[in-house]
């Protein structure tokens, strides 16, 4: 939910602007939307503030993803961010 986090995530400068922006382009035109967050040590603490931040948002959708995926060539390192079960369950 802050920019801090999010760039560290996508490891791109003024990525969180263009979401928001993208986001905002979408509802005002009245296009369906669902956010979906993949839950991570990098995120855990910020995930219930993203649930709030789309619920403000009136009819979009929430979606909480809990699996990660290897990079494109397969590099395994985004596991390293995995939750384990009981911070998932928690």
């Amino acid at each position: 939910m802050t920019r801090e986090t999010f760039e560290r995530i996508t490891m791109a400068q003024g990525s969180y602007d263009r979401c928001l922006e993208a986001i905002r382009l979408l509802l005002d035109r009245q296009i369906p939307l669902v956010l979906k967050s993949t839950a991570m040590t990098l995120n855990h603490s910020e995930i219930l503030a993203v649930k709030q931040y789309v619920d403000s948002l009136g009819t979009v959708q929430f979606k909480l993803g809990e699996e990660l995926r290897p990079e494109l060539d397969g590099g395994r390192s985004p596991f390293q961010f995995a939750l384990s079960e009981q911070n998932l369950a928690d």
